[in-house]
């Protein structure tokens, strides 16, 4: 295995991959140890895949938009399946945005997804 540390405690710089100029290029990816599933896809134009396993397992990719606004993802989910967010808070995290649940789920009992205000 390949570890990359820095052991400094006030200045913790980890790694810079410069490369990619566009969509059509890789410029970070990680893939399993005879390169037949790619974990990761980091694209030239900041576009990031995760998983990339398809088939039998159900898995699919996450993959992020080019944001027209700081902090924005977008999820889109282009296969059949469901998208599903787990271990969510069950009350109001008091975050502007953050996900949270109606009261705590169990199964075949739903609850209403929430955004906080803040």
């Amino acid at each position: 295995m390949c570890k990359i540390r820095n052991t400094h405690a006030t200045n913790g710089y980890g790694l810079l991959v410069t490369a990619g100029d566009d969509s059509a290029v890789q410029s970070f990816r990680v893939a399993n140890q005879d390169d037949s599933i790619t974990a990761l896809t980091v694209k030239g134009d900041g576009n990031v895949l995760c998983g990339g396993i398809t088939g039998a397992s159900g898995y699919g990719a996450l993959e992020t938009t080019t944001f027209a606004t700081e902090g924005q993802c977008v999820l889109n989910h282009t296969g059949s399946g469901n998208v599903i967010m787990m271990n969510l808070p069950t009350a109001d995290p008091e975050v502007a945005g953050a996900l949270y649940t109606d009261g705590a789920t169990s199964a075949g009992v739903p609850k209403a997804l929430m955004i906080s205000g803040g």
